[in-house]
């Protein structure tokens, strides 16, 4: 919730009138240094696939990667690599007092669903690839593929109409 009491719009938010296909959803208990490490580990994930995408596309002799591996870098790294625009001003504000956790509340389209189940499952192959050493990054660890499965999972509970289930893991 922001300061005036009203939900944060995530990224995935839409402006047209139709809110019957918006969903509100609450994050209880987001753990603020494990939401740190795991954003860090995606934005490394992402820059690394992103200069796979460029050399494939720059580069007609680069060697042909894995089919799935081709798949994580067209997806992550043409498609997300560029929204980096991360703007929550309740989280950020939570990061700069020193909180350990915070509940956030988000009003997102329902349409993501799809989209989450794809990312949450592309990010459990990117930590395949990376224990393979076919990456130069590190899979996440146990508590950073915990969090990633609990935070796309609320979206998705939400989405369908179950209640939120604050983050009972690890806080760091």
């Amino acid at each position: 919730m922001t300061a005036s009491g009203g939900p944060i719009l995530g990224r995935y938010t839409h402006n047209d009138d139709a809110t019957s296909d918006v969903c509100t959803v609450q994050l209880l208990g987001l753990p603020i240094a494990l939401f740190l490490r795991a954003r860090e580990h995606h934005d490394d994930l992402v820059r690394e696939f992103t200069l796979m995408a460029i050399r494939q596309t720059e580069d007609p002799d680069a060697p042909a990667l894995p089919q799935r591996l081709g798949e994580l870098v067209e997806i992550l790294g043409r498609r997300y690599g560029a929204s980096a625009s991360r703007a929550d001003a309740e989280r950020d504000a939570a990061i700069e007092r020193g909180d350990v956790t915070v509940d956030l509340t988000y009003v997102v389209p329902r349409s993501i669903a799809d989209d989450l189940i794809m990312l949450t499952a592309l990010m459990d192959d990117a930590d395949e690839f990376c224990r393979a050493e076919k990456l130069l990054t590190l899979p996440r660890d146990p508590a950073m593929v915990a969090f990633g499965h609990w935070y796309n999972s609320e979206f998705l509970k939400q989405i369908n109409g179950l209640p939120p289930t604050r983050w009972t893991g690890p806080l760091d």
